[in-house]
């Protein structure tokens, strides 16, 4: 019984560190919608994450307020952004599926990368 009972510990611990390791840095879908702010300075650059699985970006190129919407979802830290489109002066320079990594800062803030080389994210702010 009592071999039985530290077996059954064991299983439960395994579990807990497999689930940490697969989750712990990702949040959860649940907690995505809301505003984002890039990080990246004088730039003006959001996104706005809804419920309903739509977003809109909108960022300001050469004092021109660029909108776009498009549909997202999420799967085990990544998150695809369809129809997104980045900007070089007034031109859009890529249109088409943004697939990126979502993570938790060590300070609980959510981020999504944009830039991993240059440690530009969109950081959630409400």
């Amino acid at each position: 019984m009592v071999r039985r009972k530290k077996m059954i510990v064991k299983l439960i611990v395994v579990l807990a560190f497999l689930f940490i390791l697969f989750y712990g840095c990702h949040p959860l879908q649940s907690t995505l919608p809301g505003i984002y702010i890039s990080n990246e300075k004088n730039v003006v650059d959001s996104v706005f994450l809804y419920n309903d699985f739509h977003y809109i970006h909108k960022v300001l190129v050469r004092d021109s307020l660029k909108i776009q919407k498009g549909r997202w979802d999420y799967s085990y830290g990544t998150i695809r952004l369809y129809d997104f489109k980045s900007y070089a002066q007034d031109l859009p320079i890529d249109s088409g599926t943004r697939i990126t990594k979502v993570n938790i800062s060590y300070k609980g803030i959510i981020e999504i990368e944009i830039n991993s080389d240059s440690d530009i994210n969109y950081l959630k702010v409400r």
